[in-house]
């Protein structure tokens, strides 16, 4: 609960005080037939496209290991813009499966810490969007990464929305650090380092349940 109260201290008072060239690397050619199966990507089938430590792309992406998802920004506007959407579907994936009667505890806990901390930090940066860029055209290109509970059992739905929002978070830190190495705003870069250290504490607690 500590982490909670710090993050949502950061976010309040934010709001309260202010309101490498790529290089063409040709692969050589290899024979379908010679080709191994890859494990791996059977156990990443179905799952949202994502970035793996080692730079490699799993999941379902297309053959550039895109999934138009944002996960570098280019600019603190940018990174503004795109994750408000990012956190409204944490927030609404996190809402359906409350809805859907989840009983564990701790589960439970994390659900509604995500909701309210993301909740905080949505009119924050609508906020800093109506202060400093209300001038400014743009629109969000976020696309959807979480998948349907719909008519999946409990046990299902907590085991795919676990694997997802694990993916959802990494995706939130590449995203903040990734504007902390552009110019922005003190502010924006302290909403971003909260962001990174709050979503790796609750990967690992994810990481954790899926273990179970």
């Amino acid at each position: 609960m500590m982490r909670t109260y710090l993050i949502l201290g950061i976010v309040m008072a934010f709001f309260l005080v202010g309101c490498a060239s790529t290089t063409d690397v040709k692969m050589p050619l290899v024979d379908e037939n010679e080709q191994q199966h890859d494990p791996m990507h059977d156990m990443h089938a179905g799952m949202p496209c994502h970035q793996m430590p080692d730079g490699s792309w799993m999941g379902d992406c297309d053959d550039q290991g895109h999934d138009g998802h944002v996960h570098q920004v280019r600019s603190e506007l940018e990174f503004l813009v795109e994750m408000i959407p990012h956190h409204q579907e944490a927030i609404d994936s996190s809402q359906e499966l409350l809805a859907l009667g989840v009983e564990d505890e701790a589960l439970v806990s994390l659900l509604q810490a995500i909701i309210q901390e993301q909740e905080q930090e949505i009119a924050l940066m609508q906020s800093w969007l109506d202060q400093w860029y209300a001038q400014e055209q743009y629109a969000p290109t976020y696309q959807p990464m979480m998948r349907s509970l719909s008519g999946l059992t409990i046990d299902e739905a907590v085991t795919v929305f676990l694997q997802d929002m694990i993916h959802h978070h990494e995706m939130a830190v590449v995203m903040a650090q990734s504007v902390l190495e552009l110019d922005h705003r003190e502010e924006v870069a302290q909403l971003a380092q909260a962001i990174i250290a709050l979503q790796r504490e609750e990967i690992a607690l994810m990481q954790s349940f899926l273990e179970e």
